[in-house]
């Protein structure tokens, strides 16, 4: 373990991804350390627009997706973290905006490079998710090695959360990747637990500590509706989810509201996330089940009481 912790500069990149683990642990992070806002990435020609907003009969057209750069520091003497939050991947030039990124941290003073991302297992939603992790270097490997962290034997790091480490060791900045297992069947449901693994083996790593508590009770909660799917599925069962099985839990409680994530805008959401409502709602009108994830990012987003009528449509029957 490195014997200065808390003089390095960490440089944590958190991109849109499976489980949107990254996004949730980053802004956690964020609002947890009371990290501020000290750059916005100009993303002109890697961010497409595709679509225009109608809204009232009237015709937007939205910014392109962001990307916002937090810093501070980690109690009076912890060390110096930097957090890169996302509204989603690039479309074009990714290799090159990651390389870009790492410019800006260097100039930041960062000399770690840490990217949260997602694995998708067949771990299930009782057990307690692994993190496993990957280091461009000998020394981080060790590092990893002593936080208990496993390694990531083979495989893949898709996206910017990939392409951010490998950026990275490009630039010969020590980087490593930390990597919340979520169960397979779930991979477009945000999970809040393997968020919470990721964000303990981070501060077991760094010397960073943040109270998990929050995470750790929605995760819980959320666990037990992936346990009821993954009951349907292998029952082979159509029952549709109800507005009920959303609202409370196997003990009859309404679900504690999900961690938010900091503004990325000053108001309203980001074209990301519009567009992913969008298709979440399309896809819970063909197939119910899918209604527990778009609650899952209607309350993340702290939009659940803005678009409450739409949802609840999806239940109503006529006649």
């Amino acid at each position: 373990m490195s014997a200065n912790r808390n003089e390095h500069h960490w440089f944590i990149a958190a991109w849109p991804g499976m489980g949107n683990v990254a996004v949730i642990a980053g802004g956690y992070l964020v609002r947890k350390l009371g990290l501020k806002p000290v750059a916005v990435i100009d993303g002109a020609g890697r961010f497409e627009v595709g679509a225009v907003m109608v809204r009232g009969g009237r015709i937007t057209v939205p910014e392109p997706a962001r990307t916002v750069i937090y810093s501070g520091r980690a109690g009076d003497n912890g060390p110096t973290v930097t957090v890169l939050l996302a509204e989603a991947q690039p479309d074009a030039g990714a290799m090159a905006f990651a390389r870009d990124l790492i410019d800006r941290a260097r100039q930041l003073g960062a000399d770690r490079v840490v990217t949260f991302a997602s694995v998708a297992t067949q771990v299930e939603p009782s057990a307690a998710p692994r993190v496993l992790g990957a280091a461009t270097a000998d020394e981080l490997a060790d590092e990893l090695t002593e936080a208990h962290i496993d390694p990531l034997g083979e495989g893949e790091i898709g996206g910017m959360n990939g392409l951010t480490v490998g950026a990275a060791s490009l630039a010969g900045l020590p980087g490593v990747s930390l990597l919340g297992e979520i169960p397979y069947y779930a991979a477009q449901i945000a999970n809040p637990a393997a968020a919470a693994a990721v964000l303990e083996a981070f501060s077991r790593l760094s010397g960073v500590e943040v109270d998990r508590a929050e995470l750790h009770r929605h995760g819980e909660r959320m666990n037990r509706l992936l346990a009821q799917l993954r009951e349907r599925m292998e029952s082979g069962s159509t029952e549709p989810i109800t507005l009920e099985d959303l609202e409370t839990d196997e003990d009859g409680e309404e679900p504690a509201e999900p961690p938010p994530a900091p503004a990325i805008r000053e108001a309203g959401l980001d074209l990301a996330a519009r567009r992913r409502l969008e298709d979440l709602f399309d896809a819970s009108r063909k197939d119910q089940s899918r209604a527990v994830e778009l609650k899952q990012e209607l309350d993340r987003l702290g939009v659940f009481k803005q678009y409450e009528d739409r949802f609840l449509d999806l239940f109503r029957r006529a006649g």
